[in-house]
């Protein structure tokens, strides 16, 4: 290599040595002991190699190549980019749509490049084996003279489902089979009585109950979210359990209720201590001294590995900014199967994602026939994620508990039946715990109507939260303010005159009403019940 890129040689040394661990900081990378988050590797390539940079259509004619061919430098310091000395104009070139073939490299003697011509593109499978991951012994099957395998760092329009595996296909037999097979439950205890077998499956039910000792532990059930369970012991010791299916956490302020009741469900029933809570249902928790932090990493980790979009390039936003979306858009149908496991694994992801609550549930809309718009739209929100892994939510340890909500809505946002779509937000002190984002079941006439009946949600889902805080001790003594951005709608929500004459909201101004009863107030940006 020419002396006028050793600079360039040493700054690469320098990029990988820094994502490298090393014993000084605590085995660590340094880049990851100075920001906190792990380095990717995923887009480290082989320095030399030869690569083409791609030429966009507004920069070359009809029948011009679309590439450039160069070679490999180094990584870009001030934007997401590859660092490439291009062989036909001889400047660096920074470009992100780069092709590798890490398996040839340049002779700088001879002037000319040490491997055949590649006519057409390769692509690696997800499930093609490198050679070096290989058994010893194995021969491998000698390479074709034509091409040779590269790596690539694919955009979205290359990312598609069209190698998804087959699907099984069911023979009539099987179908006629499981339609015959149909179970149903009693509606009622009179009705289930009245049959043997589940006379006895009662039977056995109680018997489980009794001896496990179920009735023992004197836990009240919330009347508002069944899954919530809380003991007391004189006015401030509590112990609060959430019980989902056979997953169980609990928390309290008292270390020998929780020691207590860790030993007693250790007796009676068959559980495993898992210790500090670290994950539950997918989601990673981080305990530390300033606070709580969550997020799903490894989940999206794997999200993006199963649609193919693990390589993909990140975008700064969920979603276009204005864009709608129809029902019938004129492009050819999506994989609906596809589709729908994509969008409900974003729902699901939306858990510690808020971020994404919108974008995910407006194209949950399209499921039933989803359009290649609809299916691209849901690749943006993944090249999102991809750029996006570490965002989680921060809970601070502070005294402020105060709920604070916030709304918003678009008027009109669904072209098919020009319906709004109400959002909300709520805090308690440090980082948001109650989100949602749902299409509003009437078409409002105005941005002042849609915000009002956003209100209107948000005030329901106020009170909602005020008992559940309640019924765990942490009673909300102020007023819950709930920020709105619609001066029309606040000044609705003030003025009485105005409520008498909008008979069309009365269902609406009644759960403000009740908004009042619950000792709500206003600040000069919130809306007053």
């Amino acid at each position: 290599m020419p002396k006028e890129f050793w600079a360039e040689a040493v700054y690469t040394a320098v990029y990988l040595l820094n994502r490298c661990p090393t014993k000084v900081v605590q085995n660590k990378t340094p880049i990851e002991a100075w920001s906190g988050r792990k380095p990717s590797a995923q887009h480290l390539r082989v320095f030399g190699s030869i690569c083409y940079v791609h030429i966009p259509k507004e920069k070359r004619q009809k029948l011009e190549e679309k590439s450039e061919k160069g070679i490999f430098l180094g990584y870009a310091s001030q934007s997401i980019g590859y660092r490439i000395y291009s062989l036909k104009t001889g400047k660096l070139i920074i470009s992100r749509d780069v092709e590798f073939d890490e398996n040839a490299a340049w002779n700088w003697k001879k002037k000319k490049v040490e491997y055949q011509n590649i006519m057409v593109p390769t692509r690696w499978r997800q499930n093609t084996i490198p050679e070096e991951h290989e058994a010893e012994g194995s021969q491998s099957p000698p390479a074709p003279q034509t091409s040779s395998p590269r790596t690539t760092t694919p955009s979205t329009d290359e990312q598609s489902s069209s190698e998804s595996p087959p699907r099984k296909v069911r023979t009539l037999r099987e179908i006629y089979e499981t339609c015959n097979f149909v179970t149903m439950e009693p509606e009622s205890f009179e009705i289930a009585v009245k049959e043997k077998e589940w006379v006895k499956a009662m039977e056995e039910e109680i018997r489980m109950i009794e001896k496990n000792k179920t009735w023992d532990y004197e836990f009240k059930r919330s009347e508002i979210e069944p899954t919530l369970y809380i003991q007391t012991q004189g006015n401030d010791n509590k112990l609060i359990v959430s019980l989902y299916v056979d997953d169980l956490i609990y928390t309290g302020n008292n270390e020998e209720m929780i020691k207590e009741l860790k030993e007693d469900m250790m007796k009676t029933f068959e559980m495993t201590d898992l210790g500090k809570m670290s994950y539950f249902l997918g989601i990673e928790v981080t305990q530390e001294e300033n606070g709580i932090f969550i997020l799903q990493r490894k989940y999206t980790d794997n999200l993006l590995k199963r649609f193919k979009m693990d390589g993909c390039k990140p975008v700064a936003t969920p979603m276009v900014a204005n864009e709608k979306f129809t029902k019938e858009d004129g492009t050819p149908n999506a994989d609906a199967s596809t589709y729908r496991s994509l969008i409900g694994s974003l729902l699901y992801l939306t858990a510690t994602r808020p971020d994404i609550m919108y974008a995910t549930s407006l194209l949950s809309r399209f499921m039933q026939s989803p359009s290649q718009v609809h299916y691209g739209a849901a690749k943006r929100i993944l090249r999102y994620l991809q750029g996006t892994k570490d965002y989680g939510i921060q809970y601070e340890y502070n005294e402020d508990s105060r709920l604070i909500g916030y709304t918003d809505s678009d008027w009109a946002g669904s072209v098919d039946d020009m319906k709004s779509t109400s959002g909300y937000t709520f805090s308690l002190g440090s980082g948001i715990f109650s989100w949602s984002s749902k299409k509003q079941d009437c078409v409002a006439q105005s941005s002042a109507e849609a915000e009002y009946v956003a209100t209107a949600l948000t005030t329901s889902q106020a009170i909602w939260l005020r008992r559940i805080l309640g019924y765990m001790g942490e009673y909300q003594e102020s007023p819950t303010e709930i920020f709105c951005d619609n001066k029309s709608a606040i000044t609705m929500a003030k003025n009485p005159a105005v409520r008498r004459f909008c008979v069309y909201w009365a269902a609406r101004l009644l759960m403000l009403i009740v908004f009042r009863a619950f000792s709500f107030s206003v600040c000069e940006n919130s809306v007053e019940g």
